[in-house]
């Protein structure tokens, strides 16, 4: 039979973060709370965007009068360009009129460039998650001012856990050499890993080394956080 060690291990979440604000505004809604599953992409939480729609009207109005500007510089650019081709003109006023055309394209792609950049702003006070999983925390409050780094919600995927354990050195080398391990849950629940991985190096203040057991990605009752024992075939 297989002789084992046991060590206590910590269950933790392969994906966990912390979704934060990149604008200035106010909570107006938060839509989910601790312990809701939420969706990949699904809207947690908005911001009040007067600011940021006003600053989008004003960019898009400006785009609206750079494009009609170029209009009317490009249709005297093309009367002259035909007058000039039947020597009705001198070179000095086309030259002029591709100034005026160059510069006013020019004023266009700017505006669209800063349509676009509202356009990012205002997309800011929707506050998406980057992956379907579940709230953990939820860190602000409706009516709470919050600025760009503001944490806002953290949450975890909860198909993805992997287990932590501190092992002796002498034992690691045993894990290493066998790599058979499996983590045991307080009621008894088994889960054999995927990956085993023995860390290459040893704390030198307590002369051990850690051990990951990468779990497989399935529906499970872990949390993060959670204490189980990790047995090591030695």
């Amino acid at each position: 039979l297989p002789q084992e060690r046991w060590f206590d291990g910590a269950v933790q979440a392969v994906r966990q973060s912390t979704v934060s604000a990149e604008t200035t505004g106010r909570v107006q809604t938060i839509l989910f709370d601790v312990g809701d599953k939420v969706a990949a992409g699904a809207v947690i939480l908005k911001l009040v965007s007067n600011e940021q729609q006003q600053s989008y009207n004003q960019a898009s109005a400006a785009l609206d009068e750079a494009r009609s500007a170029l209009a009317v510089v490009d249709r005297d650019f093309q009367r002259l360009q035909e007058l000039y081709t039947k020597q009705a003109v001198a070179k000095a006023d086309l030259d002029r009129a591709t100034g005026n055309l160059n510069t006013a394209k020019a004023r266009v792609t700017s505006a669209e460039a800063a349509l676009k950049a509202a356009g990012e702003r205002l997309s800011y006070t929707e506050v998406r998650a980057p992956y379907g999983g579940v709230v953990s925390e939820r860190l602000v409050e409706v009516g709470e001012a919050v600025r760009p780094g503001t944490p806002l919600m953290s949450g975890f995927d909860p198909l993805a856990f992997r287990v932590q354990a501190e092992v002796p050195q002498a034992v690691a080398m045993r894990v290493e050499k066998i790599r058979k391990a499996r983590a045991v849950t307080d009621d008894g629940e088994q889960f054999q890993p995927e990956k085993l991985l023995v860390f290459p190096k040893v704390d030198p203040a307590t002369s051990t080394v850690r051990l990951r057991l990468e779990l497989p990605r399935q529906p499970t009752n872990l949390h993060p956080g959670q204490s189980v024992k990790v047995a090591v075939v030695v």
